[in-house]
């Protein structure tokens, strides 16, 4: 029996996966955030003003995540309040519930008063501030895992609760959002193309739907 040699094979090449540069990373990220921002700017046009549903749930104390921090609640408080345009006075009359009976974490908000200081401050510190903006995603971690938040949602009322986790802040992946209901996607007309998918039903951004 001959024996094989590999005396005379060329250099051993190992191949490792491609990953993606640290460059190419920062503009997923960054396309990634430019979509965000504008499902954030179209819900903020949706609320006309007003504090979104479920965020008066939390200021008023009734549907808080378990084991949030007070300053994180503050925050988001806060930055919501300013993009909306409240007052100072009008975000802590609507805060009068959670500033009274949040159980605060450690001393540093354990009382009414200091929680009332802790709002103010984020209030007047995230007031103007470029590094704070407004992120619906942000507003949604408020709440208990699993509550419902359609309020939260571009899609239709119709649609009933986002059920899909895509990558955008909406729930949205590739142009198509899950809920309840049905699967979504915006018409052409909205500003997006959508795949040709059986089973999708379109709206046009905040309107009526189009068809099924």
């Amino acid at each position: 029996m001959k024996a094989f040699s590999c005396s005379n094979a060329g250099p051993l090449l190992f191949l490792t996966p491609t990953l993606p540069s640290k460059a190419q990373q920062k503009v997923a990220a960054a396309v990634k955030r430019k979509k965000n921002t504008a499902v954030d700017a179209a819900l903020l046009k949706k609320f006309e003003g007003g504090y979104p549903p479920s965020l008066l749930r939390v200021m008023s104390g009734e549907c808080v995540a378990e084991g949030l921090g007070f300053h994180q609640l503050a925050m988001q408080i806060a930055i919501t309040s300013n993009v909306l345009g409240k007052s100072e006075e009008a975000m802590l009359t609507g805060c009068a519930g959670l500033i009274a009976n949040h159980q605060s974490d450690g001393s540093r908000y354990n009382t009414p008063e200091k929680r009332a200081a802790e709002l103010k401050r984020m209030h007047q510190y995230t007031l103007g501030n470029p590094c704070y903006a407004f992120s619906v995603g942000a507003l949604k971690t408020l709440l208990p895992q699993g509550t419902a938040t359609p309020d939260l949602s571009s899609l239709p009322a119709e649609a009933g609760e986002v059920t899909g986790d895509g990558e955008n802040a909406d729930g949205s992946q590739g142009g198509v959002t899950m809920a309840e209901n049905g699967m979504f996607a915006k018409t052409k007309e909205a500003g997006m193309s959508v795949p040709s998918t059986k089973n999708l039903l379109f709206w046009r951004e905040f309107g009526e739907t189009d068809g099924g």
